[in-house]
């Protein structure tokens, strides 16, 4: 929505010089006329349209943690949202949020700040949801250090275990890449050599022959198949996702690392929620969406359903969701103690830095797979080139016998 610079009169005859926000003149000056002021001259400032340009792109949790590290402790120092948003918008490093802070600050003048996060929908359910809720209960900064703290943990999370399978991914890429250049140029080279010798090659290397001669053949096959494996690996992609979700249940480690950042996940969700009195009777469904697309999703479905004829949310956990007893055991004792929101960020704090270590422990675990790899393409190379050549030489002594 442009954003115009206005200079009119008020009733009593005072200069006026502000900003409104309006989609066209005639929406400002049914602004101006409901402000009872004259208008004298106006001029667009900015004609940026974050909102609805891509409108379905929402920030990624990386942004979401910038934008809620920088806006918490602004309002922590009681420095106004209409400054704290301005702020945001001239020193932010990603354009992204600077474009919807100063969206936001806009949208003040006709909407609550809450009622203006929602209306932008660029952030995700259980954002808006606890930034209404802790702006109702007069506890907002302390919600948007907790959402900080809560995505800043999903960012580092995954960012450890991808960095965990970085390597193990590079070696395999090179190791393939590897065999298939041998194949396809080093081997039939041999084979040409050991040709004009009459030497027939025997056991492994003809195989390797064959195989080569095969790629070859079908080498823009070959070739695409190798692109579409290093694209599989290295970026985000559903295939990639499913190859994911199927190793996670196969791989013992695995499983037990994304389990953890899982449970780490809906702890600090649940944290936040609680933190900002969300009636127990919302929290679920935050929960359901947070948990979108894991096995925990049809889990917390359940509980819910159960929820609404249950007046402890805490026993439909522990009757339909698979939580670690410690967990449950945390959430019992929090309820109990009426200190809900702080032991469940105490053992969301715990969990998160058992997942680091946990992933951590990836690498090592890999380790002796990539060793086996390198010790296959040291085994192959030997028999692509010493064993071809050393099969001529014998071929020819005998024949110079």
């Amino acid at each position: 929505m442009p954003l115009y610079q206005i200079i009119g009169l008020n009733v009593k005859g005072e200069k006026v010089v502000t900003q409104w926000s309006a989609s066209n003149e005639s929406d400002l000056k049914g602004i101006a006329n409901s402000q009872k002021i004259s208008l004298l001259h106006h001029k667009i400032l900015n004609n940026d349209q974050p909102f609805t340009a891509a409108k379905s792109q929402k920030l990624k949790p990386t942004q979401v943690a910038i934008f809620c590290e920088r806006l918490a402790p602004l309002l922590e120092m009681r420095v106004p949202l209409s400054q704290a948003l301005a702020f945001l918008h001239e020193k932010s490093p990603d354009s992204m949020i600077r474009g919807i802070a100063q969206n936001l600050k806009n949208s003040l003048e006709q909407m609550p700040f809450p009622q203006a996060i929602e209306s932008c929908g660029k952030f995700p359910p259980l954002v808006s949801g606890s930034i209404k809720a802790g702006n109702d209960s007069a506890l907002l900064p302390e919600v948007l250090n907790i959402l900080a703290r809560f995505y800043r943990a999903q960012v580092t999370m995954i960012s450890s275990i991808r960095n965990a399978l970085v390597q193990p991914s590079f070696a395999l890429v090179i190791v393939l890449g590897y065999l298939l250049f041998s194949l396809i140029f080093t081997v039939p080279n041999l084979a040409k050599m050991m040709e004009s010798m009459n030497a027939k090659p025997g056991g492994i290397m003809a195989l390797q022959i064959w195989l080569s001669e095969m790629l070859r053949q079908f080498w823009p096959i070959s070739l695409a198949g190798f692109l579409f494996l290093i694209f599989t690996i290295f970026t985000d992609n559903p295939i990639r996702q499913k190859v994911w979700e199927s190793a996670i249940q196969r791989i013992g480690f695995l499983r037990e690392v994304f389990w953890g950042m899982r449970q780490t996940s809906l702890l600090y969700a649940m944290a936040i929620l609680f933190k900002a009195n969300v009636p127990h009777s919302q929290v679920l469904h935050y929960l359901i969406d947070v948990a979108k697309g894991t096995p925990l999703e049809l889990q917390l479905k359940n509980a819910e359903a159960h929820f609404q004829n249950e007046a402890k949310l805490t026993h439909a956990l522990e009757l339909h969701v698979d939580l670690d007893p410690d967990i449950l055991f945390a959430l019992k004792a929090g309820h109990e103690s009426s200190q809900l929101p702080e032991q469940t960020e105490k053992i969301a704090k715990l969990y998160e830095k058992q997942v680091m270590l946990a992933s951590e422990s990836i690498a090592n675990k890999i380790t002796p797979i990539i060793i086996i790899l390198t010790a296959v393409l040291a085994v192959s190379s030997y028999l692509m080139t010493f064993g071809a050549t050393m099969s001529v030489t014998m071929k020819l002594m005998r024949g110079g016998l």
